[in-house]
């Protein structure tokens, strides 16, 4: 197949629609402008922000910032055009200059939450899609208010609720300094029993649990009830642990801790970021995570694995296993690099594509029978990653009318010669002859939309898929208690470990002496290096797997000896 095909099967790939989460950077609680306390940068106060003019930001930071394509043509103070949502230039500046933080930083969701205020993330919003960036960036509507009992609550809201509360807001707010005549409790009450997210802000820093406060007993346990702090903030990721030794004493459900930006100024916005596993970058998509906090929300940036597959397309075919007469389009199935499930009912395809993976990689087929199913689906593609590159399988068998003319056209037999004798054939051979000329592996280039045709498609096959087993193999292993042997064999089948030979050869008694003499040492550097590896592994995944190693006393017919004459 030529390059240009490749390409599009590949770009039919990545646009099919994924369904699959995937980690998304997470800012929390972000000032804007619409803070009465807004301070532009660290060291500055918000009355030095007020001392600043827009001409003073263009030319200090505005020009320092942006190409001059952009503050020439599109920021100039003179020739600037300013949206009816801005007051002024000033503000329009500053809401890109922390559009542009964001996008640097590579934030995908971003909670903007000003004191008693929803007007900044539709600003911001504006400017971050105003700016040249590789991918949507979402800012949530969001809010935090200033309660009667001193406690801040933030609010994250969907895009129907923005009107709602709005209204609500309106009603109760004394001002944007001064919050409103609500004790946290009753806002989060309110929020909860309207479908909100809300939760209490920067916890940690509140005057809730030291003596230098004016709660009663009856309101901190209302407050420490699950309905109210299932969700809490905290400022500090390094003071999370010792935070939540004080939570335990005051409450017996688990708390799921969200650790917040709360920057009111532009450098401050790279602190505390937090990775959460979504569908996509909407702000119902990042509350149903929430929701899910253990399995979706991380602290620091989760590292993507070495190798992982990314996809499988099977072209349009009505023989196909996997065809459907209602949508009359290629298959393509899209992975995630991390865990995935296939669930469903008898006959719906779960082991058929395992299978159609299986072979791809390994080219390994039950019979005859199998292989020929697997070409009636022929071609078949599958994208994988590999050391932060993409790669292209394309495996295209012959169009045959029975197994058997197809084990011929794969081995390069004459269909005459051997129609009258037993037609045997080596797995191995036919195996090896579908690699040579059926297989061939893409390079994908990004940067000029090319693929490459690569070699060592042997070497770079076993990289990517090293266990030469499939998934029903594997079950069937555990089923019958074999996967300490599987274990075992994994360990020496790189190379990197050596196994004892079976019989070491020796031509005098002086020889077998010296080996007996050193046999414990041997024995000990063997057992050495395998724990070396064991370590490393079991370190890895810490709390989730160990593998155990141990010896035992090696008897005297054990001891892999073998006599041989003198030349």
């Amino acid at each position: 197949m030529n390059n240009k095909n490749i390409i599009n099967i590949y770009n039919k790939m990545k646009d099919k629609e994924n369904k699959k989460g995937e980690y998304k950077k997470v800012l929390f609680h972000l000032h804007t402008p619409e803070s009465y306390d807004f301070k532009f940068q660290k060291g500055l106060k918000e009355e030095d922000y007020n001392k600043l003019s827009a001409k003073d930001i263009y030319n200090q930071y505005i020009k320092k910032n942006f190409t001059k394509e952009v503050y020439e043509k599109i920021l100039d103070p003179e020739a600037l055009e300013l949206n009816p949502m801005f007051s002024s230039n000033k503000e329009f500046y500053t809401y890109l200059l922390i559009a542009k933080t964001l996008i640097d930083y590579k934030y995908d969701v971003v909670c903007v939450t000003d004191h008693q205020s929803l007007k900044g993330s539709k600003k911001l919003q504006y400017c971050v899609d105003e700016l040249p960036k590789k991918s949507r960036i979402n800012i949530v509507n969001g809010v935090e208010i200033t309660c009667a009992d001193k406690l801040h609550v933030v609010i994250i809201l969907e895009d129907q609720n923005y009107k709602e509360f709005s209204d609500w807001l309106n009603k109760n707010i004394i001002s944007t300094k001064l919050g409103i005549m609500r004790s946290a409790y009753e806002v989060i009450k309110y929020c909860t029993d309207k479908g909100y997210f809300a939760y209490i802000a920067h916890m940690n820093t509140s005057n809730l649990f030291n003596g230098n406060n004016a709660y009663s007993a009856g309101y901190k346990q209302m407050i420490m009830q699950e309905k109210i702090t299932k969700y809490i903030g905290i400022n500090s990721l390094d003071k999370m642990n010792s935070f939540k030794k004080i939570l335990r004493k005051h409450c017996n459900h688990k708390v799921n801790t969200i650790i917040e930006c709360d920057s009111h100024a532009i450098d401050e916005i790279p602190n505390n970021s937090m990775w959460i596993k979504m569908a996509n970058e909407t702000t119902k998509s990042l509350i149903n995570a929430i929701e899910q906090f253990s399995t979706t929300v991380r602290y620091y940036e989760p590292s993507s694995p070495k190798v992982y597959i990314e996809s499988i397309l099977l072209r349009y075919n009505q023989e196909i296993f996997l065809y459907d007469q209602k949508e009359i389009d290629d298959f393509v199935l899209s992975f995630s690099d991390s865990m995935n499930s296939f669930i469903g009912g008898r006959g719906t395809g779960k082991s058929t594509t395992l299978d159609i993976i299986n072979f791809i990689l390994t080219q390994d087929f039950k019979d005859k029978d199998q292989l020929y199913f697997f070409s009636k689906h022929s071609p078949l593609y599958l994208l994988f990653y590999y050391d932060k590159t993409e790669y292209m399988i394309d495996l295209a068998l012959p169009s045959c009318d029975s197994s058997e003319q197809l084990l011929d056209k794969i081995l390069g037999r004459d269909e005459l010669k051997y129609r009258r004798r037993n037609k045997s054939h080596s797995v191995n051979k036919v195996k090896q002859d579908i690699l040579r000329n059926n297989v061939h592996i893409y390079k994908i280039n990004n940067s000029n939309h090319t693929a490459e045709k690569v070699s060592g498609k042997r070497d770079l096959l076993q990289k990517l898929y090293d266990e030469r087993y499939s998934i029903n193999q594997l079950v069937e292993l555990a089923n019958h208690n074999q996967i300490d042997s599987f274990i075992k064999r994994q360990f020496f089948k790189n190379n990197e470990l050596k196994v004892f030979k079976k019989g070491i050869k020796f031509t005098n008694n002086k020889g077998v002496i010296n080996f007996i003499d050193n046999l414990e040492n041997k024995i000990e550097k063997h057992k050495s290096d395998i724990l070396e590896i064991i370590d490393e592994y079991n370190q890895s995944q810490k709390n989730k797997l160990k593998i155990t190693y141990y010896t035992r006393s090696l008897k005297a017919d054990e001891i892999p000896i073998k006599f041989t004459k003198a030349k």
